[in-house]
């Protein structure tokens, strides 16, 4: 598994993660990443507002492993990668959904939390 990964469109719109299918249309106005070197856990959590309706879903992705934080995006992606037949801990994809993007994150889960 690589962060250089770039995953199209297409396979994108196949097998996007259902708690959030239209995540692009979302903008992201809070972002935490949280660190339990004693647990060995990491975690991100994103606060994002619609940009057609001002709906507010607040995400937050276990176990995650991160090469970078979420910087100059325009709109993400968030994939279910079970298709892929990876291992257990990396089930959620998070990119750039636009065709320069890239992969920000993977996650083992994500769940949606109340704002």
């Amino acid at each position: 598994m690589t962060f250089d990964h770039f995953t199209p469109i297409a396979e994108v719109a196949a097998h996007r993660h259902p708690i959030l299918p239209n995540s692009e249309r979302f903008e992201i106005t809070r972002f935490v990443y949280d660190f339990n070197r004693e647990a060995g856990e990491s975690s991100i959590t994103l606060t994002l507002v619609s940009q057609d309706t001002g709906e507010r879903k607040c995400l937050r992705f276990s176990h995650v492993r991160c090469r970078h934080p979420l910087e100059g995006y325009f709109g993400i992606y968030i994939l279910d990668t079970s298709y892929r037949q990876w291992q257990r801990d990396v089930r959620i994809e998070v990119g750039e959904y636009f065709e320069d993007g890239g992969v920000y994150f993977y996650a083992e889960s994500v769940e949606e939390l109340p704002i």
